[in-house]
């Protein structure tokens, strides 16, 4: 995923997490997120968060990969599952977690048939 450095997006409120401070968007480079209905070149708007609750689509960084995954807590670790469920789960230790946020919204562009 990479962020555009300077560039803005206006996003409707009722999009958005309202108990949240902070949103951001970034852009899906890549298809390992297509059964979630995540394509290349969706932009993914998220809730910035260090934190979240069991179930939630988030934004993690594994190494230098940004990943979107579904987050599940198991005691002091971390399962990030996939959703193809054919790649295998990874799981860390809660404090080794870096997370850039929480999925809460995707903003898609149509193109034209035949166009580049």
């Amino acid at each position: 995923m990479t962020p555009q450095e300077g560039d803005r997006l206006t996003v409707p409120g009722r999009i958005l997490d309202t108990q949240a401070s902070e949103h951001f968007v970034l852009r899906v480079v890549g298809d390992m997120a297509t059964e979630a209905g995540i394509l290349d070149g969706d932009f993914i708007i998220l809730r910035r968060c260090s934190v979240a609750v069991d179930g939630e689509m988030v934004v993690a960084v594994v190494g230098d990969d940004a990943l979107i995954r579904w987050l599940f807590h198991e005691g002091e670790a971390v399962r990030l599952e996939s959703f193809s469920g054919v790649l295998p789960p990874i799981r860390l230790p809660l404090a080794d977690l870096h997370l850039r946020g929480a999925v809460v919204g995707l903003i898609r562009r149509i193109g034209r048939k035949g166009a580049a």
